[in-house]
């Protein structure tokens, strides 16, 4: 909440993060339909919405747990001066969303798994409002990959076919070092897969 208004000048531009760049790119490379439905998860200021947007996507939802990000958010703007999100919802994916399953065509996340925020026990949610054949491009820190059970939920995940594991991508999260992160923090997985139709 108290980096809300700052964020951007603070982070994304001071830092050189790039993370979020990385996991629109992919989505756009395996979803090149800009008319799907494409929620935002964890949309924090709406910097992936924003990207989004210039890449012609036309609609898009955020969701989010701080008003206060999502408040920064709703101002973002196409060129045309409409909202970049149709929608922005305030919900905590640890618990069931009120959006209803299979929604979504796509789907992107970014900066949400990583350190102090989302565990793999949320991407169960994540899968459940994305629709059969949905593509879903989600970051995720490289450190935390396999650490934190990201890879193990993964592969149990395409074992039981819920989903279907497209790509796996290591990218880089900022274009400068940083000093002040510990080794492997500066790199993110990508994870680009198919949500499947659940029994």
């Amino acid at each position: 909440a108290g980096w809300a208004a700052t964020y951007e000048s603070e982070f994304v531009a001071r830092h050189g993060y790039v993370g979020y760049l990385r996991v629109v790119e992919q989505l756009v490379e395996h979803l090149p339909q800009t008319e799907a439905k494409i929620i935002d998860v964890g949309c924090g200021t709406g910097v992936c919405g924003k990207a989004l947007g210039q890449m012609g996507f036309s609609v898009i939802d955020g969701i989010d747990i701080s008003a206060e990000m999502l408040a920064e958010a709703a101002k973002k703007a196409r060129g045309d001066g409409s909202p970049v999100y149709r929608n922005l919802l305030q919900a905590d994916l640890t618990r069931r969303v009120p959006i209803a399953d299979g929604t979504y065509q796509g789907l992107v996340c970014a900066g949400t798994f990583t350190h102090g925020h989302l565990g793999p026990e949320s991407l169960g949610e994540v899968w459940r409002i994305a629709a059969p054949g949905s593509i879903c491009s989600i970051g995720i820190n490289a450190n935390h990959y396999k650490e934190a059970g990201f890879a193990a939920r993964i592969e149990e995940d395409d074992g039981r076919q819920v989903i279907s594991l497209l790509d796996l991508v290591d990218v880089q999260t900022y274009t400068t070092p940083q000093p002040d992160v510990t080794e492997g923090n500066d790199r993110a997985k990508v994870l680009v897969c198919q949500v499947n139709a659940l029994s």
